[in-house]
């Protein structure tokens, strides 16, 4: 049988070079080279390796075995893209391995980028070459276990692993499954993005609801901050309020006076400054 990459075989080393030695099975032979040997290999030495394909294009082998393929996923961090071709992950070898175009999203902005993460399984392509092809949604719904019922409304570690056209899905602390719906991201998010996230709901089926945007007590509002730091500049106290001339707010603010009570109206919810006969102060 051929020597085939993305297979782990034992070969017997053959004969020795300067780089190196050449490893085989009495029929095909391959560079083991020094660099992918984790152990000095001499010539009658039967080692276990796992075939790639160098920068070359020739059958080569190194003895760091990774834990993805054919059959096992994995999870990679993507270290490059090309956008004629597709992006590549490390497996833990000198040679990285590429996901194709064809396994990625049609539109390039939610491409993965370097630092993302795809959990990804080996293939051939039509001419023998070895690929990562992604996880798809179905082999991650039975791997996936039921979310804990402590995470509702806590800050999760998800990767996106799925584009639909409403949300995508995410891996959830590297055990369940999420959707993120479009009304609660603050952005789309790309294919092999970690985000930091809040869980909304805990299903009944084990999955997860989440969003990227904060709780409505952390959101900032830019223009209760500015008249908050207004009040701090002006020794915790401030002169005016519903009832000071919109020309007046323009000048000193920089916001319509619409705008000036909605954010007033905030803080004052907040709790962080109280009314006076004569304006406002911060409590």
């Amino acid at each position: 049988m051929a020597l085939r990459a993305g297979e782990v075989v034992d070969l017997v080393a053959e004969r020795s070079a300067d780089f190196g030695v050449f490893i085989g099975n009495g029929r095909e032979e391959v560079l083991l080279h020094r660099k992918e040997q984790t152990e000095e290999v001499t010539v009658g030495q039967t080692v276990r390796v796992f075939l790639y394909h160098d920068s070359e294009g020739r059958l080569a082998s190194t003895m760091t075995i990774p834990s993805v393929t054919f059959d096992d996923y994995e999870w990679y961090e993507v270290t490059g893209v090309r956008y004629n071709t597709g992006v590549f992950v490390n497996i833990g070898i000198q040679k990285d391995v590429l996901v194709s175009l064809d396994d990625l999203p049609e539109n390039r902005s939610y491409w993965p980028k370097e630092g993302d993460k795809l959990c990804i399984r080996l293939k051939y392509d039509q001419k023998s070459r070895l690929l990562g092809e992604p996880a798809h949604y179905a082999y991650l719904n039975l791997l996936a276990r039921p979310a804990k019922e402590e995470w509702g409304n806590q800050d999760v570690h998800a990767i996106v692993v799925n584009r639909r056209d409403v949300g995508v899905n995410v891996w959830v602390e590297n055990e369940s499954l999420g959707f993120l719906h479009e009304a609660e991201m603050t952005r789309w998010p790309r294919l092999g993005e970690q985000l930091a996230v809040r869980v909304t709901q805990v299903k009944q089926d084990g999955t997860v609801l989440v969003s990227m945007k904060p709780r409505a007590y952390e959101a900032i509002d830019p223009d209760a901050e500015s008249i908050r730091a207004y009040i701090e500049e002006r020794g915790g106290q401030m002169p005016y309020g519903d009832k000071t001339a919109p020309d007046v707010i323009d000048r000193e603010f920089g916001m319509s006076k619409a705008a000036f009570k909605r954010a007033l109206g905030k803080l004052l919810k907040e709790k962080q400054v109280e009314k006076l006969d004569n304006g406002y102060k911060l409590k």
